[in-house]
């Protein structure tokens, strides 16, 4: 494709922003994995569900339910929520799963 060609120059522009972006993308995640952050789970959020804790965290699921206080399956029921269902602070039932983080 040529210069005078329709649409020659548009490309040319839109293929060197996405190699940049492409190349910024890449250096962010090497830099991540390099400095050892790349593969850290997030911290734990109220907004999280007891089954996401549990397999994000690496915490056994029957384990959880001990540490909430639930019995038979985990709820689909954000941190949040079973916290206020409790009337206790997300952030004192966080710390007590934090706690179970292997």
């Amino acid at each position: 494709m040529s210069e005078t060609e329709a649409g020659g120059t548009g490309l040319k522009l839109a293929f060197l922003l996405c190699l940049g972006l492409g190349l910024g993308l890449g250096v962010q995640a090497t830099w991540r994995i390099a400095s050892g952050t790349g593969f850290a789970p997030d911290p734990m959020a109220d907004w999280m569900t007891p089954a996401h804790v549990s397999a994000v965290f690496g915490i056994p699921p029957a384990r959880v339910a001990e540490v909430l206080g639930i019995t038979g399956a985990l709820p689909f029921a954000s941190l949040r929520d079973l916290a206020a269902e409790r009337g206790e602070t997300s952030d004192a039932l966080i710390a007590r799963l934090q706690a179970e983080v292997p």
